[in-house]
């Protein structure tokens, strides 16, 4: 009795459902209409985005305007969630230009749980000044050829790296923070 009473113990727990993993946490996101003074042609071309927000940034951000590939020229960075992945996508303002995205990653990489069983957003976009830029491209060599003459995107992974991207000539330059281990400095293959 106890032998047949173990074996339907035992079968009843293979048949059991397995428990199922539990859904991502929701990002934290805003529509482009929240950004009032993004103009109609950036809209258009970033249409299809939505603006995952930081956990550590209160304010709406990661829209920025600046000139990132010629100065004078009016682009906008922003990070756009699509489809469970973001990735920073740029609205060029005139000819000069890079690839309009890059750091394409899932949005489950970029999520960390913070106390409380809340779950934050950690990428953050912020402008880089050409001086700032410079500094950092000599720190490494000068690889970037010379002048910088405008804007850089600092791509910020809260708790994680730092970096800048830096369009030249037609291609992203990744130049690493001084806190961050990763390679110092790589062109970035569109």
């Amino acid at each position: 009795m106890r032998l047949w009473l173990l074996a339907l113990l035992l079968v009843g727990c293979t048949n059991a459902p397995s428990p199922q993993p539990a859904p991502a946490p929701a990002l934290p996101e805003l529509g482009l209409a929240t950004f009032t003074n993004l103009p109609a042609a950036a809209r258009t071309t970033l249409s299809d985005c939505t603006v995952p927000q930081a956990f550590d940034t209160p304010q709406p951000h990661n829209v920025l305007k600046g000139e990132f590939a010629q100065a004078g020229q009016r682009d906008w960075a922003i990070i756009c969630s699509q489809g469970g992945r973001s990735a920073i996508r740029v609205a060029w303002g005139g000819p000069r230009r890079c690839p309009s995205e890059l750091e394409l990653t899932s949005n489950e990489n970029l999520v960390k749980s913070l106390p409380d069983n809340k779950f934050g957003y950690t990428q953050r976009l912020e402008l880089v000044e050409p001086a700032a830029v410079d500094r950092l491209n000599r720190r490494y060599g000068n690889l970037i050829p010379s002048p910088i003459a405008y804007q850089g995107l600092r791509q910020v992974l809260i708790g994680q790296t730092t970096q800048v991207q830096y369009c030249h000539e037609g291609k992203w330059y990744r130049l690493q923070e001084p806190s961050a281990s990763a390679q110092s400095l790589q062109q970035v293959v569109p």
